[in-house]
């Protein structure tokens, strides 16, 4: 199932972006994954983790 499938079947559209930022997945992130572009969504979850991680670590 592509991305953009999984998106409008199983989570609730307007709760999507509430939902999606809970596993460190933002707009950019969120965005990608509606075009069913993989490398785009890995790109921006990457820099949203690091982000978090920076944060936590306080770096």
């Amino acid at each position: 199932m592509k991305p953009s499938e999984y998106l409008a079947k199983l989570v609730a559209s307007e709760r999507k972006q509430e939902i999606m930022a809970t596993h460190l997945i933002d707009e950019a992130a969120l965005a990608a994954m509606e075009r069913d572009d993989y490398e785009g969504f890995l790109q921006a979850r990457e820099k949203r983790i690091m982000a978090a991680l920076a944060a936590y670590l306080k770096v």
